[in-house]
């Protein structure tokens, strides 16, 4: 028969993606907790987790996959069974850490968590909001659960598990009153005459437009990875922010562009660890959190494609508009 305890181990290593995290929660050393891992396996008669010189985090077995699928829903039917024989009441607190893109978060957090706050008031949330590299290598040592943003572009792994989460567009926002907010179309020569400001993801994938002018075009004076902050530049003075949509309520006005660009959307995808599956926590926070995105983001337009680039070449394929 199982060991119940050992089994409550390998479920806290899993969870928490890492044997170091979770001989702490536990309250062992790692390598008792590690001993007591094998001992399971070993009664098991199978290996659970990839154990590899210089890895970090953790990596399941298809074997340790389906034991981790299923003693989850077992220790939940356990300790409801002892709660109800001993008449104490079990109740887990949800705990969820996450990363997001710093102006996506901007977006769709406050909201979120308004709404999520008072519906599970004992829900411990944290949340990293950051470059896709720092949150690809938080992933990767089992520091959050999954993150919502592009894929890194120097921190590439097989051990990542990339899903579509929604698409996205460039915009351009200004106050109301701005000089441009009453044009009926607003030429490229007009954007060029005003400041831009952004989150710095802008920055990080110009490359990845498809011409010499879009990336001319999305180069911002101004970047800062603080949502809110852009949003109060923008309301006091003449600046534009470059942004795929706004939260409600902020006032600004998105500009009737009629722009080509070489490539007019992209994706933003969910990132979680390959080899195992994310917590039902985890998914309805996903599903939430691309709900309210897509309830936003459809209401704000993409530029038309272009045929061709700026130089009249094909656009290299691949390639993907920046955030």
């Amino acid at each position: 028969m199982i060991d119940v305890h050992k089994l409550r181990q390998f479920l806290i290593v899993v969870k928490t993606g890492s044997f170091t995290r979770a001989a702490e929660a536990l309250n062992l050393s790692q390598s008792a907790l590690s001993r007591s891992i094998q001992s399971l396996e070993e009664h098991l008669g199978t290996r659970l987790i990839e154990r590899e010189r210089g890895r970090t985090g953790i990596t399941l077995t298809l074997a340790g996959t389906e034991l981790f699928e299923r003693s989850d829903a077992i220790l939940h039917d356990l300790d409801e069974m002892e709660s109800r024989m001993t008449g104490m009441p079990v109740r887990a607190v949800p705990t969820i850490s996450f990363g997001i893109g710093p102006m996506l978060g901007g977006v769709v957090l406050p909201g979120f968590f308004k709404d999520r706050l008072l519906s599970t008031p004992d829900l411990r949330v944290r949340v990293h909001t950051s470059t896709s590299d720092l949150m690809t290598e938080l992933l990767l040592d089992g520091e959050i659960e999954f993150y919502l943003g592009l894929p890194s572009v120097r921190r590439r792994s097989t051990r990542v598990r990339q899903q579509v989460f929604g698409n996205f567009a460039p915009n351009f926002f200004v106050r109301p009153g701005h000089p441009l907010a009453e044009q009926e179309r607003v030429t490229i020569e007009d954007l060029l005459a005003f400041p831009r400001i952004s989150g710095t993801a802008w920055s990080e994938n110009l490359m990845s437009l498809g011409s010499e002018r879009d990336r001319y075009l999305f180069a911002s004076s101004l970047q800062v990875d603080d949502y809110g902050m852009l949003v109060d530049i923008a309301s006091s003075s003449d600046a534009l922010i470059v942004a795929s949509t706004q939260r409600p309520g902020d006032g600004l006005v998105r500009l009737p562009i009629t722009i080509e660009l070489a490539i007019s959307s992209s994706e933003l995808s969910v990132f979680s660890l390959a080899g195992t599956r994310m917590s039902p926590l985890a998914a309805e926070i996903v599903d939430d959190l691309k709900n309210r995105y897509l309830a936003l983001y459809g209401a704000e337009p993409a530029f038309p494609p272009s045929s061709t680039s700026a130089h009249g070449n094909e656009p290299p394929a691949g390639r993907r508009a920046s955030p």
